[in-house]
C-alpha cells in the first residue's frame, strides 16, 4: 500500500500544516532571548508559543525592541540579499509567527510570511545567525531564558 494515496488521519490547516503543535513546536515553544553576540549588544525577548497562525506557530515580541535589529533588504530575490542592487539594511518588519525548516533552523517571520531571521542550532541549545559585519550587522543568538527571570 502506498501511503500517499491515503490522506493524513491529522486535521491539516489551508496552508497543509497540521492544526495540533507538532513535537518541534511543543519542545521549542517558550521564552528567548534574541541578541547581538557582542559585549554590550542589544537583546529582546521573544515568546514562542506553540499556537497555530498563518504560516506556522504564533510568536510574541517587543517589536519596539525587535525593530532595533537591522536586517538584509532582500530585494525580492528570495533569501539571498543584492548587493550589486544597493540593498541596505532595513528596519526590522514585525515578528509574527515562526516554524522549524526541514534543516532544524527555527525561522521567525513577519505577517506577509516574509522571513526576518534564520536561527541555525548549535550542539549546546543555542540558535545562532551569522551576519555580515562589515554592514552594521552583528550576528544574532537565540537562547531559552528561563521563565522564572521575567524582570528583563
Amino acid at each position: 500500500m502506498n501511503a500517499g494515496n491515503h490522506p493524513s488521519s491529522a486535521a491539516r490547516n489551508g496552508d497543509g500544516l497540521p492544526e495540533a503543535p507538532d513535537a518541534n513546536a511543543r519542545r521549542i515553544k517558550g521564552i528567548y532571548q534574541l541578541a547581538e553576540d557582542r559585549e554590550g549588544g542589544r537583546a529582546c525577548r521573544i515568546i514562542l508559543t506553540d499556537e497555530r497562525t498563518i504560516g506556522g506557530y504564533a510568536a510574541q515580541a517587543n517589536q519596539a525592541c525587535v525593530a532595533k535589529f537591522a536586517l538584509p533588504w532582500y530585494c525580492g530575490h528570495g533569501d539571498a540579499t543584492d548587493m550589486d542592487k544597493n540593498c541596505a539594511p532595513r528596519p526590522t518588519e514585525d515578528v509574527f509567527a515562526w516554524f522549524v525548516a526541514p534543516d532544524g533552523q527555527i525561522v521567525l517571520i513577519d505577517g506577509a510570511r516574509q522571513p526576518l531571521f534564520h536561527l541555525s542550532p548549535l550542539s549546546d541549545g543555542v540558535y545562532y545567525e551569522r551576519r555580515d559585519g562589515s554592514v552594521g550587522q552583528e550576528s544574532l543568538s537565540f537562547s531559552r531564558v528561563d521563565p522564572a527571570d521575567t524582570d528583563r
